[in-house]
């Protein structure tokens, strides 16, 4: 399954073992699925950016909300990036196209070349793994929108 963001750009892919999906009738699917023994990428601007697994997930097509469960592991990929190889493991984790936020909860833990923390009980994330903090401490980069002005 591939998810695609409104810029057409590919948001995320996602493999798994097997599935049950929700349809009204075999003419129409509902976009929900729950998903076992699961993997995939997170791209950024159309290239991979964070590599995930998990015991099982939900991708729900309509609210565009990724959601993984279990022994989740998800791992920076971008070649180009300073954090590739950081490593984030919990519990669940959500994933929302519209704010490209990872929400990682449960005995959260990351670790990379320059830093470990945790585990905490619940972290956010960029999708790219540049950025982790706590949700009170989480302030995006979004590289596509102007820098706020101030007054």
């Amino acid at each position: 399954m591939v998810r695609k963001e409104p810029s057409n750009e590919i948001a995320y892919e996602i493999r798994w073992k097997s599935a049950v999906v929700t349809a009204t009738d075999p003419a129409h699917f509902a976009g929900v699925g729950k998903l076992a023994a699961v993997s995939g990428t997170v791209f950024t601007h159309g290239t991979p950016s964070v590599t995930f697994s998990a015991d099982q997930g939900t991708a729900d097509k309509e609210k565009e909300v990724l959601t993984l469960e279990g022994n989740v592991k998800l791992t920076a990929v971008d070649g180009n990036s300073v954090v590739k190889g950081t490593t984030v493991l919990c519990d669940l984790m959500t994933y929302a196209t519209a704010d490209q936020i990872i929400k990682a909860e449960g005995r959260v833990s990351a670790v990379s070349s320059q830093f470990s923390m945790g585990p905490v009980p619940e972290a956010w994330c960029s999708n790219t793994l540049s950025q982790i903090a706590s949700p009170s401490n989480f302030v995006p980069v979004r590289h596509n929108q102007p820098a706020p002005t101030h007054s």
